[in-house]
């Protein structure tokens, strides 16, 4: 196996030498020891491919000088050209991006054609929270759902369950919604069409105007509440309320299988309220049966 990986690093230092590439330089997060990790991407055989160069680990300083030294030290040592380097990739400490004595800088003074991209990640969830209107609701309701099936693994199994039919047995990590949100998105609508049909009395009915109706049927979510010790799974109505940074509080009558949600916010204080007439689509004591 070691002589596998090095004979991989080998082909691709031997790339690197007569193709431009590009590094991205971070460090891990491993309490009280720095591991300095760098990423290279390059084109070969018509194909974009991603690949980790090095590995080095500080024991004592890691400033910007430090981090340049050992990249240009492995450039050196394997005969690589800073001339190939076209574009660099890190987070926005100042040991990476300061003006002075940052490793971007210090990098731009070998090589000063490169190209420096900063957070790209922080910068595609600024622009995602600043898009607005109702492509923001859009993308915050289908977030919110992937985590909701995602953190419980009964809600997974049951989503699952939902999906038997389908091309698609589960749901993307909200991670990587960014890089594939239309695909995601479209996954996302055509899931909430195989669930069980349940009636709902929904705010957006009763506050007309106010919300989008063409982005309702992306909202229903698999609720969790607890009866004397017996879970019951509804289908519940995420409406813009929740979005907008009210508490729900949730009430249920058993015998009418009535849901009453009770929204509070801080400032200013008040409540909004709206009933869901919603039928079981599971519950524990009732296995392997969508309604009862």
């Amino acid at each position: 196996m070691k002589c596998l990986i090095l004979l991989r690093r080998k082909k691709i230092v031997e790339i690197l030498r007569t193709t431009n590439f590009s590094i991205q330089v971070d460090d891990s997060t491993i309490h009280n020891q720095v591991i300095l990790l760098v990423y290279v991407r390059f084109n070969h055989e018509d194909d974009i491919r991603e690949e980790m160069l090095f590995i080095k680990s500080f024991f004592e300083t890691t400033n910007g000088e430090d981090i340049f030294n050992e990249v240009m030290q492995y450039f050196n040592d394997k005969n690589i050209p800073s001339t190939n380097l076209i574009n660099t990739a890190s987070y926005g400490a100042a040991a990476m991006t300061g003006k002075v004595k940052g490793f971007v800088s210090r990098m731009k003074s070998v090589a000063p054609h490169i190209l420096n991209i900063c957070c790209i990640i922080h910068r595609q969830h600024v622009v995602a929270k600043n898009i607005g209107g109702h492509m923001e609701n859009a993308l915050n309701t289908s977030i919110h759902t992937n985590n909701i099936v995602k953190s419980n693994s009964v809600n997974n199994r049951f989503f699952m369950q939902f999906c038997e039919d389908e091309d698609f047995k589960t749901l993307l990590l909200h991670t990587e919604f960014c890089m594939m949100a239309g695909r995601v998105y479209y996954s996302f609508h055509s899931v909430t069409g195989t669930a069980p049909d349940i009636q709902t009395v929904k705010w957006s009915d009763m506050k007309t105007g106010s919300y989008p109706h063409a982005y309702i049927d992306g909202t229903n979510l698999i609720g969790e509440i607890v009866i004397n010790g017996s879970k019951e799974y509804y289908r519940l109505d995420l409406s813009k309320e929740i979005e907008q940074g009210y508490q729900p509080s949730v009430t249920l009558n058993k015998r009418k299988k009535k849901i009453t949600i009770k929204y509070r916010k801080k400032k200013p204080q008040y409540f909004k309220r709206f009933c869901l007439l919603l039928k079981p689509i599971w519950s524990k004591t009732t296995e392997d049966k969508e309604t009862r």
